[in-house]
């Protein structure tokens, strides 16, 4: 039987689900937050992850769209993202290095 997992990742922290998201008042970053900032994957992945974040972040904080609009959004916010991971070469020892961060606040 030929295992065909040794390529899938679950990254299950894109929304702060393991990590604390604030800790004494401060923002704690995600998994996702680490391979953006800290440069993991290359400046393009960077650059299109800041702006996908520059567009869906309001919405995804706004308190004026409806459930059903705001879900939406984030599942578009999810794929796109998704597709610049792997475009961006996403490895597993990128996650390794972004979940050894010294910023995370596990859950």
């Amino acid at each position: 039987m030929l295992d065909k997992t040794k390529n899938t990742f679950i990254i299950i922290d894109f929304d702060g689900t393991m990590v604390k998201r604030k800790v004494n008042g401060e923002v704690v970053p995600s998994i996702i937050s680490i391979l953006r900032s800290e440069g993991h994957l290359s400046e393009e992945y960077t650059k299109r992850a800041y702006e996908l974040e520059a567009k869906y972040r309001p919405i995804e904080d706004s308190h004026d769209i409806s459930y059903e609009d705001k879900f939406r959004a984030m599942e578009e916010w999810w794929d796109r993202h998704l597709d610049l991971l792997i475009k961006g070469g996403l490895h597993l020892d990128h996650i390794r290095k972004a979940a050894n961060s010294n910023k995370l606040v596990l859950r």
